[in-house]
């Protein structure tokens, strides 16, 4: 996922927060050996899921230098309150998929399963969807005594969360919104700041 080079320079900002969270949760991965269940996509085949506008502008800004954003709006547009237009289910059983924007998915697609957050004790406790709890509940308590005892760091969700709001802290671009009105909000905002540096 390579910055283009684009008439919009928080795109690429965006780009370069998504490269050091990859590297983080990869590390986080091979010390850990944790991973998702083989071909799974049970979160992203879910309505609720929210990301923020600017998660979402890198692809959004790909939609418009490949020439494909207004049928990507269009096609948004009849998919609000749906799951992700850009998943893709199979066909016999949904919660296994692809996710067809892998590269550009939002920075909440990269965390899920794979970021701690912090309890009331404040410690790091590793956020597992009920797949992972189910498929690997040794290795979760194992990572979590790691976690505890500093053996073992995970990404922290309110750290990236914080690092990616500071880019552009405002209410347009943070607020959190159902996964296909993002893009198409994402797609919106790189238009007209398209034409206005044009």
């Amino acid at each position: 996922m390579e910055p283009a080079n684009t008439q919009l320079p928080l795109a690429d900002r965006v780009i370069e927060v998504f490269k050091d969270l990859d590297a983080s949760i990869s590390k986080f991965q091979s010390d850990s050996g944790w991973g998702c269940r083989e071909g799974c996509g049970d979160c992203c085949n879910n309505a609720e899921v929210e990301v923020t506008v600017l998660e979402a502008l890198p692809h959004a800004l790909l939609l418009w230098q490949s020439a494909k954003a207004e049928l990507y709006h269009e096609l948004l547009s009849e998919k609000l309150g749906s799951p992700c237009l850009f998943y893709a289910p199979q066909a016999l059983d949904a919660s296994m998929g692809r996710c067809s924007i892998y590269a550009t998915r939002p920075m909440l697609c990269r965390m899920f399963g794979f970021t701690a957050q912090t309890d009331k004790q404040g410690q790091a406790r590793l956020a597992a969807c009920k797949w992972q709890k189910l498929g690997a509940s040794d290795l979760l308590k194992k990572i979590d005594e790691s976690l505890k005892d500093g053996s073992l760091e995970a990404p922290i969700f309110a750290f990236w969360e914080q690092r990616l709001s500071e880019l552009d802290p405002t209410p347009l671009l943070g607020e959190r919104l159902p996964i296909n009105e993002a893009f198409l909000k994402a797609i919106d905002y790189v238009y007209w700041r398209r034409n206005e540096l044009a």
